[in-house]
């Protein structure tokens, strides 16, 4: 294991929740980001301490010259910086708002026949400024389609529910997750689905003063379908001292074939040729010669599917007709995948193989040194943690 990546977000969220009809209630959810920082280290675990000297993402200047001097295939890049910590901009604001509806088709309250059935649909809005290396907004810059399906029934002092959520992401035109043509096989994050099944159990109780207090327990299940997206190495890609590099300074063929630069190329120009070998990293300047553009990565990643699990505790209080305190955490793992697995692009012509000479064939936003089967990013070992208080006022 090369790093270790931790990320803390602090959010206050105000809900407001209006009744239309019998059982059908609309809703808007306003998040503020108060601060969503994240933090790359060199990896210390029961591995072994990682440090540049033995380092494939930070390496030394020595291990670069050694490569350099073997004048062969060379492979030693410097994607970003490690040594000290690399930590990404504190990003807040006004989070990306979502409203929507919930209808209860049935209703245990007035049915007791028949469990409660709870239908939502809810939409999130691209209302937060896009997250980019230049600024330290929350936005992701995709609008997202929800839908839900809950059901509970109460026996004596237990409540079961089960619940699932299905939505699904559309990439806005000023987002990070451009169409860039040819072989790019995927431009939008993965849809998302998720499962939870808990009991609340109701502690205590005083019915004629609408007064109730209920423990709950239950488990979270989640599937993250394949897509491009932001990871844990996001900043760190579009703060890399490697961003403005030229293909003309590392000394870079621009037809696809494997890098071998001559000893004399300066060590921190070799060790930066990686970003230079995906083409959608390119500024594109009609006026300059295609050795002199300047590239520079958006911290945007090719990844697989995974799957979470895990589960969430809580007490809720209804202290009073028109008051409930609510707190809680929920804890999921997520299994292990690649967080850079572009694919090489798009056989046209049937030939067997993708060529890399060719735009229409070749995968823009695929790069060999961070795609490639042995070079690409993995992550592993990822325990989320959320607390939460909700305070609720009832009229």
């Amino acid at each position: 294991r090369e790093a270790d990546f931790e990320r803390v977000v602090n959010e206050l969220a105000f809900e407001i929740q209006v009744g239309l009809w019998h059982d059908l209630e609309f809703h808007i959810n306003i998040p503020i980001v108060l601060g969503d920082s994240r933090d790359l280290t060199f990896s210390s675990g029961d591995g072994g301490t990682v440090t540049r000297e033995n380092s494939a993402i930070d390496p030394a200047d020595d291990l670069i010259q050694d490569d350099l001097n073997d004048q062969g295939f060379f492979d030693t890049y410097r994607y970003f910086e490690l040594e000290g910590g690399n930590q990404g901009p504190t990003r807040s604001g006004f989070g990306d708002l979502s409203f929507g509806l919930s209808w209860a088709p049935f209703n245990s309250e007035r049915q007791p026949h028949l469990a409660t059935l709870a239908l939502g649909f809810d939409y999130v809005a691209p209302t937060a400024p896009v997250a980019r290396a230049s600024n330290t907004s929350p936005g992701r810059g995709v609008h997202e389609i929800q839908f839900s399906i809950a059901a509970s029934r109460r026996f004596a002092i237990v409540d079961p529910y089960f619940g699932m959520l299905y939505a699904l992401p559309i990439a806005t035109s000023d987002s990070l997750f451009a169409d860039h043509g040819g072989g790019q096989e995927m431009q939008s994050p993965g849809m998302r689905g998720e499962i939870l099944g808990g009991v609340e159990f109701i502690v205590w109780e005083r019915p004629e003063e609408e007064q109730v207090i209920t423990v709950d327990v239950g488990l979270d299940f989640g599937y993250q379908a394949a897509g491009r997206d932001y990871s844990p190495i996001s900043d760190a890609l579009m703060s890399s001292s490697c961003g403005g590099t030229t293909p003309g300074e590392v000394s870079l063929m621009l037809d696809g074939t494997p890098y071998e630069p001559a000893a004399s190329v300066p060590v921190n120009s070799a060790a930066c040729a990686w970003i230079t070998q995906q083409t959608s990293s390119r500024i594109v300047n009609p006026a300059a010669d295609p050795e002199d553009e300047l590239y520079t990565h958006d911290g945007i990643t090719t990844q697989d599917a995974y799957i979470t699990m895990g589960g969430h505790v809580g007490v809720n209080a209804q202290i009073s007709p028109y008051v409930e305190l609510r707190i809680g955490t929920t804890f999921t793992t997520e299994t292990e995948r690649f967080i850079t697995a572009a694919r090489t692009g798009v056989d046209r012509d049937n030939d067997g193989e993708v060529d890399f000479t060719d735009p229409n064939e070749r995968n823009p936003v695929y790069n060999p040194t961070m795609d490639s089967v042995g070079n690409r990013f993995r992550i592993e070992g990822v325990l989320n943690i959320d607390w939460h208080a909700t305070l609720a006022f009832q009229f």
